[in-house]
């Protein structure tokens, strides 16, 4: 079995796509546009001094994309495709909560990117749940 990887050139455009990389300057050279590319501080900068709310809606819509690109497709089976939405609430201390994050690692870690496996989205959000007043 053939295994392909992502190009450079796709990598690339994911970052300026995310605007993690920002285009400095171009010019043509020899019938190619050669681009300068440097790392976009300010979108480093606006989510360490972000509000939490901020960079949780940007991680939520990037998610909603890829969900919103995945109906579109006449294809598209949530069935067989195992899509899952799930929320769970829990109940855990400082240290159960650290220990849980690396059990997920691990579990995460020890089903890695497979080369025969279907590749899968799967993103964790931990947030504290306020009580409401009774």
């Amino acid at each position: 079995m053939l295994i392909q990887y992502p190009t450079l050139y796709r990598h690339i455009n994911t970052l300026l796509k995310e605007e993690v990389l920002i285009v400095k300057e171009e010019r043509k050279v020899r019938g190619s546009l050669e681009r300068l590319l440097i790392i976009n501080k300010d979108k480093f900068t606006a989510m360490e001094n972000g509000s939490v709310a901020d960079v949780a809606y940007q991680f939520l819509m990037e998610i909603y994309a890829r969900f919103q690109k995945y109906s579109m497709k006449p294809n598209a089976d949530p069935r067989k495709d195992r899509l899952s939405l799930r929320t769970r609430m829990l109940c855990l201390t400082d240290e159960e909560f650290d220990a849980f994050m690396q059990d997920i690692g691990a579990v995460m870690d020890k089903y890695g990117e497979k080369s025969d496996g279907k590749k899968r989205s799967i993103s964790f959000i931990s947030a504290p749940v306020e009580e409401e007043n009774q």
